[in-house]
């Protein structure tokens, strides 16, 4: 592929046909190191037979559907189906379950026997999920393929295990001096918004003072100043209004006249266009009226500092500043204060709207209500503080008197102010702001560890942390190994893909094929369509990068646009969860203020689109912190900039499922541990309908029963022990049908966070005492080792049972297919299940369908 084309953004088709060789060439090499170990031969694989590698050949054709530039949609076709394996977000929570999810499917067969996943062909992941996939792809890059989360109950747990574990608190491990670091980090991106917002307020408080050089000059009587001095008090607002009220009068008049000829009637293009330019006349007018409306609002102030005798004779705002007890004394701290709470709470606070809103019981009615009223009025809190702050500026400059030199100087000092501030801006980048580094590295330590430091590291680690200055001697000590070293954070995504530079690219061959889900935020996208979700799906990966609505390209062209794109920084990206613009998630309301408060972990990525055309302008907008701040701030963020803006891919498919479809996998796993607390299969259903409208995709899938069985998961029933003589256990997995059309099915296996009441002491015990497990909010990340173990607990516990025939689950009654028991059986094949525990499985399918 040629330089140029690389940059060029391609169909999601050619994307298809270039992972399909990497697929296939991974399945020839597993086979033939499958063949080596039987021969007692090296570990590294061998050239593979013929018959190998006909098996493993993944073929692309066209499907009957189209994407909307016309570009077809792929259709697989191998002698095995392609299979993926989602790891849902959620936070740490999710973390923790989706690695007991991977222990068990890696613990179901015997040593010497075909992994799962030597046959799972692509690896999905979102937020919390992405977190332990990423650690699995990198821990696998650094052991030749070895699972490297291996439990076993004969010995201790592997040191990859017990480092996730020790970090599961991986905001804060080291206690107290990494809650000083976040604060700082805030307070960074805190001091930048306020430099930009300062820009402008000074600015426009540089030209009021301009207008309104003096007292007097803001209350000039109406008349008089129509002889003296066109900048009067809503003196334009009382013209353009007039004039606009006059205008359409005369519209209404001559435009709906009875007219015989036809070649007068108007078209609905020119009837659109003349509402659309009457729109925005109305717009400037109220903008205008707007602005006058400060000259007033200044001119009551002044009235305020010097109180006349009679009242009367001032405007009604200075009558009640004066009447105000305290008057503008106590206004800093409140809106101060407000902020604040908004800044710490109001993420909680969105949570408790988005929970309470299938909450049909009059509490959860009047806490939805209460919630949404309150989040209305805290929107209101970060504009009025900003406004403020303008007319306390522009107060400062106006003169009390006369003195023309005072207000010169006032304008000349403005304007330097203004400048500089404006210039400082321009030197900020998109991201500078942004809490992601923070968050990236936090996650980074946590997940992404080096197995060599893991192994070397641990003794000398511990006797040094207890020395205070011990991190700064060990940094100034290996400064120069530092450099020569890299941290698994800072490999590139392309290093995923065999044959890239990179330090494992042979053992990455081990490896499923690593998907990384962001959202890629359309607010003010121009296709109606993409403005109702608010979003696309987005996904990094070693071969491409992109979303339907930017294109795909080369991800090394990405990396090469931007140089902090690594697999930390996508780990991280994936995780956004808190940003003021949220995809589907988003809160219009509090768009503005959220922005103002720098809640974002959001990240500016190249657009796709252009990431070959930053040249000119282009390029050097693609770098100003300002214009992105200001479409982000205003909830006008799209795909047609030079870059786009990224949050946790739970904000258009928080299962990782979309991919999966889109590639039109035949066997699919979803590991799905987000915070459902009623079991409504929020995200789920979500996907079911995006996958129905935009690829033509049907799933049916019996989750009900799960939603029963963890209601009767009473504390009663939590409290007695389950006995050996029950029969089998669970459910906490349905399996159900994936329609792809054209007579093309799939089989989707969906574990499920949840419990029926069979579960080890320790995680009913836990249940007891904390009655929200396991649901418990995503706004926890402080895990401890209990919680986190918990979690991991029941994902193992609920992924081995069913996949050993030992739970039941949840099955689909009734199938158009008559041989859907057969397609079941033939799926867990796929996925190496031991042929005992495929039998017990497709039997209890059977009988769920007699």
């Amino acid at each position: 592929m040629s330089g140029d084309a690389e940059t060029l953004p391609i169909s999601f088709y050619d994307v298809m046909i270039a992972e399909a060789s990497v697929v296939s060439r991974r399945r020839e090499l597993i086979a033939a190191r499958r063949a080596a170990d039987k021969k007692g031969g090296k570990r590294p694989p061998n050239a593979p037979s013929v018959a190998a590698s006909r098996a493993a050949r993944v073929h692309v054709v066209t499907s009957g559907t189209a994407d909307e530039r016309g570009d077809p949609y792929p259709r697989i076709e191998a002698e095995r189906d392609l299979t993926g394996l989602a790891c849902s977000g959620g936070g740490v929570r999710s973390a923790a379950f989706c690695m007991g999810v991977l222990q068990a499917l890696e613990s179901i067969t015997e040593e010497d026997q075909p992994k799962v996943f030597d046959n799972v062909d692509y690896l999905s992941t979102v937020s919390g999920g992405g977190y332990i996939g990423t650690s699995l792809v990198a821990g696998l890059m650094q052991t030749d393929g070895v699972f490297p989360f291996t439990s076993t109950l004969g010995g201790p747990e592997s040191l990859e295990t017990q480092h996730i574990r020790h970090y599961s608190n991986y905001l804060a491990p080291n206690g107290f001096i990494d809650v000083i670091v976040g604060l700082v980090v805030l307070l960074r991106g805190l001091l930048v918004n306020a430099m930009i917002f300062l820009a402008a307020l000074v600015t426009l408080a540089w030209l009021t003072i301009l207008i309104n050089p003096t007292e007097a000059s803001l209350r000039l009587p109406i008349f008089e100043k129509l002889t003296r001095n066109s900048q009067s008090v809503f003196f334009w607002s009382i013209v353009l209004v007039t004039a606009f009220g006059l205008i359409q009068i005369g519209y209404s008049i001559f435009a709906f006249l009875p007219s015989k000829r036809p070649d007068r009637m108007t078209t609905l293009v020119e009837r659109e266009t003349t509402s659309r330019v009457f729109a925005f006349v109305f717009i400037v007018c109220l903008l205008i009226a707007f602005f006058e409306f400060q000259a007033y609002v200044l001119a009551g102030l002044f009235d305020a500092a010097n109180p006349p005798k009679d009242c009367k004779a001032i405007n009604w705002v200075g009558c009640a500043l004066i009447h105000m007890p305290n008057s503008l004394s106590g206004l800093w701290s409140v809106l101060v204060g407000m902020s604040a709470g908004l800044a710490a709470f109001g993420n909680k606070l969105i949570a408790v709207v988005v929970a309470s809103k299938g909450d049909n019981s009059w509490t959860g009615i009047a806490r939805h209500l209460a919630s949404k009223v309150l989040l209305y009025c805290l929107s209101v809190v970060v504009p009025i503080f900003l406004w403020v702050v303008y007319l306390s500026l522009s107060y400062a400059g106006i003169s009390g008197g006369d003195a023309a030199a005072v207000t010169g100087n006032a304008r000349e000092n403005y304007a330097i102010v203004a400048g500089l501030l404006i210039v400082f801006s321009l030197l900020v980048t998109p991201n500078a702001n942004s809490l992601h580094g923070y968050y990236r590295d936090r996650l980074s330590r946590a997940f992404l560890w080096r197995l060599d430091k893991l192994r070397d590291g641990a003794k000398s680690e511990l006797v040094e942390k207890k020395r205070v200055l011990a991190p700064l001697k060990r940094w100034l000590k290996d400064r120069k190994a530092r450099k020569r070293e890299t941290d698994v954070d800072q490999f590139k995504l392309t290093s995923l893909k065999p044959g890239s530079p990179g330090n494992w690219a042979d053992s990455i061959w081990f490896s499923p094929y690593l998907i990384i889900n962001t959202t890629v935020n359309l607010e003010g996208s121009p296709y109606l369509g993409r403005r109702g979700r608010s979003a696309d799906a987005f996904f990094l990966s070693p071969l491409y990068t992109g979303s339907q609505a930017t294109g795909y390209v080369a991800t090394d062209s990405v990396e090469q646009a931007d140089r902090n794109l690594n697999i930390g920084t996508a780990m991280a990206i994936s995780g956004a969860a808190a940003s003021a613009n949220m995809g589907a998630n988003t809160i219009r309301a509090l768009t503005f203020s959220l922005a103002a408060l720098n809640v974002r972990l959001g990240y500016w990525l190249p657009n796709p689109r252009f990431v070959g055309d930053r040249s000119g302008l282009r390029r050097w907008l693609a770098h100003v912190a300002p214009w992105y701040f200001a479409k982000e701030a205003l909830g006008k963020v799209d795909e047609l900039t030079s870059n786009v803006y990224l949050t946790d891919g739970g904000h258009f498919d928080n299962l990782g499922l979309y991919e999966l479809l889109k590639r039109r996998c035949k066997v699919i796993v979803v590991a799905d541990a987000e915070a459902d607390p009623t079991l409504d299969f929020n995200s789920l259903i979500r996907v079911e309908r995006y996958a129905r409208i935009d690829l033509g995709i049907l799933i049916d899938l019996p989750w009900a029963e799960l939603r029963r069985s963890n209601a009767q998961a009473t504390e009663e029933k939590l409290n007695d022990s389950p006995t050996d003589e029950e029969p089998f256990h669970g459910p906490h997995v349905a399996i159900g049908r994936i329609d792809y059309g054209e007579d093309e099915h799939g089989v989707l296996i969906y574990i499920k966070s949840c419990m029926s009441g069979d579960e080890s002491d320790m995680i009913r015990d836990y249940r007891r005492r904390y009655p929200q497990f396991p649901h418990q909010t995503t706004l926890d990340q402080f895990f401890n080792e209990e919680q986190f173990e918990v979690y991991r607990a029941l994902g193992f516990h609920a992924t081995r049972n069913f996949f050993i025939g030992k739970d039941r689950f949840a099955g689909l009654k009734s199938c158009p297919m008559q041989d859907w028991p057969s397609i079941v059986r033939r799926a867990l094949a796929q996925l190496n299940v031991p042929q005992d525990a495929v039998e017990k499985i497709v039997q209890r399918q059977q009988d769920t369908m007699i």
